[in-house]
């Protein structure tokens, strides 16, 4: 009985949610005949509503589309290991063939195959994707100027096989082919009521800018311009997680908030929280401690939850004008392993969408680093300095969104 139990779990339809304001339901399921190669479609789910929704700004689902499980090539078709060109590479990667029927889907709709593809086998990095139908062509040179997809690199042999375009996990998760704007889809622009606040503008340009702050501290540096913080109590992160099947998201603290102030109060007053961060005090006191960090223009104060359960307070500091990197308190009965490898690399994920980040912690933060090194990112680098002693991390975005 126990094994029928866990036959049935494992043919339970993967479900995928689109990140805040639109919180959409889809399900990935096989509609192939039995005892047939599976074809899997995307399809919208009622059952697994909330209430919560908001139709996306366009149809993303598409009932004529379908695409295969994933494959490799037969063992006399592979190129031999020795060989580590473009083209040997883009060969040996899993293969999967998209077909529709009818006119060729847009390509907000291949961006939400490409999202399920990813979300179906979590620790495959490249996809070699054969387009068929029709139009496919022309599909595919849209794909390339998003970035989600790029041509099939070509062989120094002209008659090798180069069919099928290159699926980077990395581009997805860096927000290719967003169908939501020019924003990365996991970074929505709200305000606090979590409403989307409309801008049409290209992504904020790159400018240099002078920072300097003498006398206070003997610092003149150079950075790029900053663009304004978040609405105070609005969603700056948003990810549907498959395996707890809820939603992680960041929110902007808000000083003002009474319900903000007294969580980040009962937490900097735990002794467990006040051994590390020694920021006991009063309701008025973190008051003060919290408008200074909102009004200065180096600190990003934020909350994280599961399912809009706050279970984590962070400051993300500017660390070209800053001593500082990256700070946090999380609720232990909301940080047991299987959400902590979740939460920790997605809060790097947030910070590291098109840079790097740098994360402070103690020396003995082995929980942390080994949730960086297995999930989203990788740790390049450990140090410590004077006026903080522990271990910093420096962080970079390399394995995107294994997870």
């Amino acid at each position: 009985m126990a094994q029928e139990a866990k036959s049935d779990t494992a043919q339970e339809p993967l479900v995928l949610k689109l990140p805040h304001p639109y919180l959409t339901a889809y399900k990935v399921v096989n509609v192939a005949p039995k005892n047939q190669p599976k074809s899997y479609q995307v399809q919208l789910s009622s059952e697994n509503t909330t209430g919560k929704e908001v139709a996306p700004p366009t149809t993303l689902h598409n009932d004529t589309v379908s695409f295969s499980d994933i494959g490799t090539l037969s063992q006399d078709a592979v190129p031999p290991m020795g060989d580590n060109s473009s083209w040997a590479r883009a060969r040996r990667s899993p293969h999967v063939t998209v077909t529709w029927v009818k006119d060729r889907p847009s390509v907000p709709q291949l961006w939400l195959i490409a999202y399920a593809l990813v979300s179906l086998q979590p620790l495959v990095e490249n996809f070699r994707v054969v387009l068929s139908g029709k139009d496919s062509q022309a599909l595919a040179q849209e794909l390339y100027a998003t970035g989600l997809f790029h041509s099939h690199p070509k062989a120094s042999n002209a008659s090798a096989p180069q069919d099928g375009h290159l699926l980077f996990r990395g581009t997805f998760w860096q927000g290719a082919a967003s169908p939501f704007g020019a924003r990365p889809v996991w970074a929505p622009h709200l305000n606090a009521s979590g409403k989307p606040i409309d801008r049409q503008y290209p992504p904020f340009p790159f400018q240099n800018a002078p920072s300097t702050q003498f006398p206070a501290l003997p610092r003149h540096t150079m950075h790029p311009v900053r663009e304004p913080k978040p609405e105070p109590g609005s969603i700056i992160y948003s990810r549907w997680v498959p395996h707890l099947k809820e939603h992680f998201t960041m929110v902007a603290l808000d000083y003002t908030n009474d319900e903000h102030l007294r969580l980040f109060n009962k937490w900097q007053n735990d002794p467990r929280v006040a051994a590390g961060w020694n920021e006991t005090g009063t309701l008025d006191q973190h008051r003060e401690y919290l408008r200074k960090l909102h009004e200065d223009p180096h600190v990003l104060t934020m909350f994280a939850a599961f399912d809009d359960i706050l279970f984590a307070y962070f400051e993300v500091y500017w660390a070209m004008v800053s001593q500082n990197g990256v700070r946090s308190i999380a609720n232990f009965q909301l940080n047991r392993c299987h959400r902590r490898t979740t939460w920790v690399p997605t809060t790097s994920h947030r910070r590291t969408i098109a840079v790097g980040t740098l994360s402070s912690g103690t020396s003995d933060s082995e929980d942390p680093i080994a949730c960086l090194h297995g999930g989203l990112a990788s740790c390049t680098t450990c140090f410590s300095t004077s006026h903080a002693p522990g271990t910093w991390l420096v962080s970079l975005q390399r394995r995107v969104a294994r997870c």
